[in-house]
């Protein structure tokens, strides 16, 4: 089976991102053509207080500036955005401009814009010297909202800063982490079945056909629904966060009784062209480790900001360690299994957050001293079976010392444990 691939949640966000400026316009058209009916009919020309004249420059200034104020200031908004992916991480340039203050800012600029332009048509209409009142008071009321959109843009722009990027990479780790492994955990009455099953044999195969794409997200609901509805189990071969390239089988029925829906389970393996952190935690580690190294960097030489960086993931990490992550064996709810995927074991969470600050960050003691703080933490913290990997990274660490740091004295410092990285060293009593 031909399994024809869609990127759409990146079409989702695509469409969610212009839908907003899109109703904006579609309100101010509405309200050009209503506000004026509503002067003409209801509203007595001993309502008016300015002149056609005062009327016609005040609507004209609205029309010519806010057009301007919206060059001008996306202008500078994007440069912002594309000096601060240049700055911490290229793939942050794309999360930043789907924020949702963007889409709004946009469409009250414009419907600003255009709401002016169509009640400018209403004053002094077929030379009647009256001023349309109530659509002037819609007119300020726009460029109110418009005014208070741009102090929301610019307090958004001014949180480009490291120290709120890096909290912002971090909010969205913890959230998918709570979502994905804490309020979406199976339940402890499926578990063992689903954990005790073997995937029975192979009964249909869904290939992929088209551009690479990556898996954003998993439907995990429906595909449960769906191997029900087979009679089997629904193996998906990619995890998310994989590339799906043309031509691989993507997933397979296992034991099923019925051929599968090829649309729907279509639906339930979304697709797009970059990752993002709906289901994917590994990508906020992903992001803060960019950042990071590229601190790290000669060119740049900021230990500091990967220290910064170290105590998002180090938070990460520890709610990490202490949660199930055997999450991609799913049964339904007579215990049966009904969904395989592939997940990302502690010690892929381990590699991916540490191994490359590591390497990189190998001859700063300040970066030293904040990953022994962190492995010490981390031992205290998470389950007895998941220590030898935190023990096996803290010999790592005191390898990598040892090689780096040839004078003693030196390497003294850098193997203390600070959470600051350089400001209060933890002795044992």
């Amino acid at each position: 089976m031909k399994l024809l691939g869609q990127p759409a949640a990146l079409l989702g966000r695509r469409a969610h991102y212009w839908l907003t400026p899109v109703l904006y316009i579609a309100a101010a058209i509405l309200l050009g053509f209503i506000m004026p009916r509503i002067d003409r009919d209801y509203l007595q020309a001993s309502w008016q207080m300015v002149s056609v004249a005062s009327e016609t420059a005040i609507l004209s200034s609205i029309a010519s500036g806010m057009m301007a104020l919206t060059a001008i200031v996306f202008s500078m908004v994007l440069v912002s955005l594309q000096v601060a992916g240049s700055a911490y991480s290229p793939r942050l340039v794309q999360w930043l401009v789907h924020d949702v203050i963007m889409g709004h800012a946009l469409g009250a600029f414009t419907g600003t814009f255009l709401f002016a332009l169509l009640a400018l048509s209403a004053v002094d209409l077929r030379n009647s010297g009256s001023v349309p009142i109530a659509t002037t008071a819609m007119a300020l009321v726009w460029l109110l909202v418009s005014i208070g959109m741009l102090i929301a843009l610019i307090e958004r722009v001014s949180q480009l800063y490291v120290t709120n990027v890096l909290t912002g990479v971090g909010d969205a780790g913890r959230k998918v982490i709570h979502s994905l492994y804490i309020t979406s955990a199976p339940s402890k009455a499926a578990a063992p079945a689903a954990d005790t099953a073997e995937t029975p044999e192979t009964t249909q195969k869904l290939h992929y056909i088209g551009p690479p794409r990556v898996v954003i997200a998993l439907d995990t609901a429906r595909l449960t629904r769906l191997a029900r509805a087979a009679g089997g189990c629904i193996v998906v071969e990619y995890a998310v966060g994989d590339l799906v390239a043309d031509g691989l089988p993507i997933a397979r029925s296992c034991g099923a009784k019925r051929s599968l829906d090829e649309h729907a389970v279509r639906r339930a393996i979304i697709l797009g062209r970059e990752r993002t952190t709906q289901q994917d935690p590994k990508y906020a580690i992903r992001l803060l480790v960019d950042i990071a190294i590229r601190a790290l960097s000669p060119a740049v030489n900021d230990p500091t900001t990967a220290v910064q960086a170290l105590n998002q993931i180090d938070d990460l990490l520890r709610r990490l360690g202490r949660a199930p992550l055997d999450v991609g064996r799913i049964a339904d709810r007579y215990g049966v299994l009904r969904l395989v995927y592939p997940t990302p074991t502690w010690e892929d969470f381990l590699d991916l957050a540490l191994l490359e600050i590591m390497y990189y960050g190998a001859n700063s003691v300040q970066v030293m001293r904040r990953l022994g703080a962190l492995l010490d933490d981390l031992e205290q913290i998470v389950l007895p079976e998941r220590k030898a990997e935190v023990l096996t990274y803290q010999e790592r660490l005191h390898s990598s010392i040892l090689h780096s740091f040839r004078k003693s004295d030196v390497r003294e410092e850098a193997e203390e444990s600070d959470r600051q990285g350089l400001g209060l060293t933890r002795r044992e009593e």
